[in-house]
């Protein structure tokens, strides 16, 4: 099937939005429409039965399920659990007892949910495990006798050390000594702060040093021992938390495959309920579906348009076959993308917009051909690309199949393509598709009129305003209105009647009027030579310019003002006095767009003025500072 066109990966992407697990969002990724009734009837019921609770303000009790893709893959690589990972997965077996217990209590109005959940393990014996021996994230004191022990000694350690300690800070051999009376923990060790110009004088271990080294860490030598013992009771600490984790990561292991088949179900209640999530959202209602080759739209309206407007239409017993007209920017193609849109996410277990009354086919091909196709690439016109995508379709269509065309017959000359649109429309038909096509050609229309198994409709159009109503009528031919369209935009009556008798009566206007030859004026050039150094008035400005250079080619000139250069065009500028008459001859011209001083220190630097130079490099020294 063809859904690039009809935007159903963007539904998609909504609905894997929806889902919690990233189990669920891969099976939603993987999962296409189905063409078997039952299968879709299936997720319809599903889908429906999983809105209810939702619109009865009750919640699947999903717990655990976000993470558990990544925790059961570590279970598989042998790989342990921390503590608060273990709660996760204990969290997802209980809500396994939870759900069903859940679902049970409402298996009035949700039976094939509950159904479903019959399909669930029990895992009451891990949960109790686990819950049993972490506690708060952590493994608890009494997970095992020898835990609770070790635990137990490290505080009477603990505890003897800062009795020790404190009995340091008392004694007064050390009080001008110490530098803060207080216990720093540095690397495992308990130390006191001590004035580096006594280290020497107290007895202990040197752990650590101050940054500026006037505070020196020793541990006392009263506690040594016991750090010592410390760091052993520790170290079992850890073995005996590593043999617990071991033992309850096992404990999952041991009943994964039994865990898997829970997951599965869940997971699929977790795709089921992405789905609904989403139908509440377009509100979407459950539909009527066939395997009948019937399709029957009331007031069904696009998903992913704002402000859509609602579409009704019938195919599949009075006729096989509906050819769509009307103007360009109408709705023809939305109506088709709206058909193939709406036929898919039914088939796939959505509800849709729409009201009561709606049937749908469910289809074994849906074919689209919609849009510019253009491969420059392979050098294929709209045209051929089009033509080769319909020479494959039609290798393959049978009954239960939807084929949907827009503007069949269009990209080349409009006689071929109606011959050749009324040749291909007719080969779907005897081979039993179900087709819904848009045309501008008039053969094409006549030929759907003429047809027994076509019905025409048409978009409507409204005359006042030039806007489409984007409603589809159906028995009616839609018309281009060109004529309407010419004459509100401004085209003359004479022009119009002209264009009505070609259509009518095939008179075209051939009359041949013999023109007399035009001389060609010659182009004026600005009759004025300006001179650098004249001067002008900027008409536009208000303002007097001195020319510092014209460019004939461009009909515009350089003039310098406000101590700065700018182009004028040469028609906005009156000559006031030529330089001429303002200067005596031999003047140097350059000096009226440069300062003085800078002229002056141009002129002594070009004649090798040793002063010039010297003043020169030290302005271009202060620059680069």
């Amino acid at each position: 099937m063809d859904y690039q066109e009809l935007n159903f990966q963007e539904i998609k992407g909504y609905v894997k939005s929806l889902a919690i697990s990233d189990y669920a969002k891969k099976e939603i990724d993987k999962r296409e429409p189905s063409s078997s009734l039952d299968t879709v009837e299936k997720r319809l019921l599903e889908t429906v039965e999983a809105c209810y609770l939702l619109d009865s303000g009750l919640y699947m009790p999903f717990m655990g399920l976000t993470n558990i893709e990544h925790l059961t893959q570590k279970i598989k690589k042998g790989l342990l659990l921390e503590p608060n990972e273990l709660v996760d997965y204990a969290d997802f077996l209980r809500s396994a007892r939870l759900i069903s217990a859940f679902l049970n209590k409402h298996v009035d109005r949700v039976p094939t949910l509950c159904r479903y959940a019959s399909g669930l393990g029990s895992f009451c014996h891990i949960e109790e495990v686990i819950y049993d021996k972490i506690r708060h994230n952590q493994v608890d004191d009494d997970a095992s006798r020898e835990l609770r022990k070790t635990r137990r000694a490290l505080l009477l350690n603990d505890e003897e050390i800062r009795q020790r300690l404190k009995k340091f800070l008392k004694d007064a051999r050390y009080k001008e000594k110490i530098q803060e009376f207080i216990v720093v923990e540095k690397d495992t060790h308990y130390t006191i702060p001590i004035k580096s110009s006594f280290k020497n004088q107290v007895p202990g271990i040197v752990i650590d040093e101050s940054y500026k080294g006037l505070t020196t860490f020793i541990e006392p030598n009263s506690v040594v021992g016991l750090t010592q013992e410390r760091a052993l009771l520790k170290a079992a600490e850890i073995a005996q938390v590593y043999e617990i984790l071991a033992e309850l990561t096992e404990l999952i292991a041991q009943d994964l495959d039994s865990i898997y088949q829970t997951i599965e179900i869940i997971v699929e209640f977790d795709v089921i309920f992405a789905r609904a999530k989403y139908s509440k959202q377009i509100d979407g209602k459950s539909v009527i579906v066939n395997k009948e080759e019937y399709i029957r739209f009331c007031q069904v309206r696009h998903p992913l348009l704002k402000k859509a407007v609602p579409l009704s239409l019938e195919i599949g017993r009075q006729h096989r076959a509906l050819m769509i007209t009307g103007p360009n920017a109408g709705g023809k193609t939305v109506v088709l993308k709206t058909i193939g849109l709406i036929t898919v996410m039914v088939m796939f277990g959505l509800l849709v917009p729409c009201e009561d009354g709606t049937q749908i086919a469910i289809m074994d091909d849906i074919y689209v051909n919609i849009g510019d196709n253009q491969n420059l690439e392979n050098a294929l016109s709209t045209f051929s690309s089009h033509v080769r995508d319909l020479a494959f379709y039609l290798k393959d269509a049978k009954r239960h199949t939807l084929v949907l065309l827009d503007e069949i017959g269009s990209g080349t000359e409009p006689n071929d393509g109606a011959a050749l649109g009324m040749a291909i429309l007719s080969e779907f038909y005897q081979k039993g598709s179900l087709i819904v096509a848009t045309t501008h050609y008039g053969e094409l229309k006549e030929f759907a009129l003429q047809h027994p198994d076509f019905q025409t409709a048409a978009m409507l159009f409204e005359k006042d305003t030039l806007k489409p109503t984007y409603q589809l009528q159906m028995g009616q031919t839609g018309k281009s209105h060109a004529f309407f369209i010419a004459s509100q935009m401004g085209i003359e009556e004479i022009v119009l009647q002209k264009a009505r008798q070609v259509l009518t009566h095939h008179i075209y206007p051939l009359e041949q009027i013999v023109f007399e030859p035009l001389k060609q004026k010659q182009k004026r050039i600005h009759d004025i030579t300006y001179e650098k150094g004249d001067k002008v008035w900027i008409q536009t400005l208000k303002k007097e310019a001195l020319i510092y250079e014209v460019d004939m080619y461009q009909q515009c000139a350089t003039v310098y003002f406000d101590k700065q250069m700018h182009t004028i065009p040469l028609k906005k500028i009156k000559l006031v006095l030529p330089a001429k008459q303002l200067y005596p001859v031999g003047y140097n011209m350059g000096l009226l767009f440069t300062e003085y001083a800078i002229y002056k220190q141009q002129k002594d630097l070009n004649r090798g003025s040793k002063k010039a130079w010297k003043k020169y490099r030290k302005e271009k020294e202060k620059r680069g500072n």
